[in-house]
């Protein structure tokens, strides 16, 4: 494995700025990360804290699927669209669906085990996991068994949604993305509940 990239010097206070003007002017935003070959997330900022921003995401830009956190620290730009009504804006109103929801359960995002904690609760029973440091292509997806200062563990469900019987466990330092309450995740949720 390749050492750790240098992190560039970003300007931490503009990021929360650009990232409170979002969620409070309900502004489209494309989000870039300093991970190499990490996604880009596009979506509207429904909450932040101190560690962790929550982006709620959308299919095609105008159907709600779940919600993804990032954590602040790997955030090297967030880019604002302020444009008087963009398509995605158009879209959700007509729908009913402006503005851009929260979960229904408020979710902490000062630390990470209170955000995967609450995402699970408010948002679960799945969650897909990213560990883009250590393995920028892969997630896991499973439900939460429990969480401490340092460790995740998860009950892993695999893509043709079996459940798989050793618990997948995650050093809480390096879970750099998380995703609730998406369309996969459903559907994974729904076909092994049958």
């Amino acid at each position: 494995m390749s050492p750790k990239p240098r992190k560039p010097p970003i300007d931490k206070a503009a990021i929360r700025e650009r990232l409170e003007r979002a969620r409070a002017e309900h502004l489209l935003v494309w989000i870039c990360r300093w991970i190499p070959n990490s996604d880009s997330i596009r979506g509207f900022v429904v909450g932040h804290g101190k560690k962790w921003v929550l982006v709620a995401t959308h299919i095609g830009g105008a159907q709600p699927d779940g919600w993804t956190l990032l954590r602040i620290r790997d955030i090297q730009a967030v880019q604002l669209h302020v444009a008087s009504e963009h398509l995605e804006e158009k879209a959700l109103k007509l729908k009913g669906l402006w503005p851009p929801a929260s979960p229904e359960a408020e979710i902490s995002l000062g630390d990470t085990a209170s955000a995967i904690t609450d995402a699970a609760a408010a948002a679960g029973p799945l969650l897909a996991v990213f560990t883009e440091f250590r393995e920028p292509d892969a997630c896991w997806i499973g439900s939460v068994i429990s969480t401490d200062l340092d460790v995740l563990t998860i009950r892993e469900i695999s893509a043709t949604a079996e459940w798989l019987q050793k618990p997948r466990t995650f050093d809480l330092d390096d879970i750099t993305r998380i995703d609730v309450g998406d369309d996969y995740a459903a559907t994974l949720h729904l076909v092994s509940s049958a």
